[in-house]
């Protein structure tokens, strides 16, 4: 028995009886395998052996026993064979997961609607954005590709991507009206997140050689580069981040922090506690914080006279064990005093890490012998190897002074996401509005991979996890409805701690 489709789509259905062939086909002569032919009709049921002939309607027909008729019922079972509907093939196959669960999240945890009402006239192009930064994080001109490929294309299907359009979108993002729109209902967000705002201040440099009004040349820590500086607030016990503010790459930070400061309290934001980088250590901040009842903890730069004398007076006694303090797998030696801080009672802590001066210390000596150094160059220096000093408002006990300070490591974590996971870096923009848009789209992106990382405390996945192995489920796209692949282990550990119901198909 031989079965092959002709171009029609019919059975061509042949099988030899002695010197005979039976033939099921569109046509009643074909005479190429020789004998008698016999047209036995089109092909209903091949399985079955069911055919339909003009003159017979319905009949069985095999070799054996020729051609039989039908009974009602059976007529009736093969009418509704013969014209049931074939199997719809998928219009598309997209990638699901990744998207399917970004988009659960943004409802989860309320981040739609949040970032929906900051720009409700194109939230599709907004909402696909966030999710390219997170999901993909290339450059803009790839966007629509990926949006094309993905879930997000049926989720937002007014997204603008093209590369024009996305950047007229960022420039009428970054109009100063969305920016003040967007972090008056932020704050309300945020503040049942964290409740009281205990806040970290720290900036980083954003390398560009775009001609811009903001680029300038920075000597960072002796590392000079053409670069804008961006300084970001962020919330101490939730990590999330509450505001950034942009200067030119040549201003010390030490000039900015009371106008950062001044901007936030604008959007009735009453700050409790700062921690900030030394690099806005000044007379000038220090007053104005105590001025302003904010407590602050900071750490002293070495140049600094106030570090020196500490250091000068204090030293020495830092090799007493009642000094010793442990933190996590370190032991830090740290002593703290009264101090005056232009006028105002403040503490400060003298410390050395013992781990960091032993490095130090080792490595120095290398250099200095090498180097022929004279002996009391070496003590001298040696002596100051592995100090630091911070200064606070508030009398801290020694014991939860690093936990506090470490603290500020949540801000050099949202740096981080920034740089590294929603596309901060490169610079693309030329104008000003453009730039600014270009920053709201990566805080905007920034919030939600902080939100996911903390939806999945306590789980094996982070963010980058969970996007990772979701990415693997794809979806077939028919007429009406979406139908998901069968999720692997990873997605089903996934949505369950999630408490996220993956159905069968989804209505289009």
């Amino acid at each position: 028995m031989s079965r092959k489709k002709n171009p029609s789509s019919f059975i061509h259905y042949a099988t030899k009886k002695g010197g005979s062939s039976v033939y099921g086909t569109f046509c009643p002569s074909d005479r190429k395998h020789g004998g008698k032919d016999v047209y036995i009709g089109v092909v209903v049921d091949m399985e079955n052996g069911i055919f339909y002939h003009r003159n017979y309607g319905h009949h069985r027909f095999t070799i054996e026993g020729g051609r039989q008729v039908l009974s009602n019922s059976e007529i009736e079972y093969q009418e509704i064979i013969s014209n049931a509907p074939k199997p719809e093939i998928p219009k598309l196959i997209l990638d699901f997961g990744d998207m399917w669960v970004l988009d659960e999240i943004f409802g989860l945890s309320k981040l739609k609607q949040l970032f929906e009402d900051t720009y409700p006239s194109n939230t599709d192009t907004l909402l696909s954005l966030i999710a390219y930064k997170i999901l993909d994080s290339a450059a803009n001109c790839y966007a629509r590709e990926w949006w094309e490929g993905s879930y997000a294309r049926l989720l937002y299907p007014n997204a603008q991507l093209q590369s024009q359009r996305i950047s007229e979108f960022l420039t009428r993002l970054g109009e100063e009206s969305n920016l003040r729109n967007f972090f008056e209902r932020y704050y309300k967000f945020i503040s049942g997140v964290a409740g009281r705002f205990n806040v970290l201040v720290d900036s980083t440099g954003l390398p560009n050689d775009i001609h811009f009004p903001y680029t300038a040349t920075n000597n960072h820590n002796g590392v000079i580069s053409n670069e804008i500086r961006l300084i970001m607030v962020v919330e101490k016990t939730s990590g999330y981040p509450l505001y950034f503010k942009y200067v030119a790459g040549n201003i010390v930070d030490v000039s900015t922090m009371i106008n950062v400061i001044g901007e936030i309290k604008e959007y009735g934001i009453n700050i409790e506690h700062s921690i900030l980088d030394a690099g806005y250590y000044s007379e000038r901040n220090i007053k104005a914080l105590y001025s302003g009842g904010i407590q602050f903890l900071t750490r002293l730069k070495p140049n600094t006279k106030l570090y020196k004398e500490l250091v000068k007076q204090h030293a020495r006694d830092l090799q007493s064990s009642k000094y010793a303090v442990k933190y996590r797998d370190r032991v830090v030696m740290i002593k703290r005093v009264p101090v005056d801080l232009f006028g105002y009672r403040g503490s400060a802590y003298v410390a050395i890490d013992i781990d960091r001066r032993n490095d130090e210390q080792k490595k120095y000596l290398k250099t200095a012998l090498e180097a022929n150094t004279p002996s009391e160059e070496i003590d001298d220096k040696m002596a100051l190897l592995g100090m630091f000093v911070l200064i606070s408002s508030q009398e801290l006990e020694t014991k939860d002074l690093l936990p506090l300070y470490y603290t500020r490591q949540a801000v050099e974590q949202v740096f981080d996401y920034c740089k590294n996971d929603v596309d901060l870096l490169p610079l693309r923009t030329h104008s000003e509005n453009t730039f600014r848009g270009h920053l709201l789209l990566s805080f905007l992106a920034s919030i939600t991979f902080i939100t996911v990382n903390k939806l999945m405390d306590g789980s094996r996945f982070c963010a980058k996890g969970v996007f990772h192995a979701a990415r693997g489920l794809k979806c077939n796209v028919y007429t009406n409805r979406v139908i998901p692949s069968v999720p692997n282990k990873n997605v089903n550990d996934i949505t369950k701690h999630l408490k996220l119901s993956l159905h069968d198909s989804y209505a289009l």
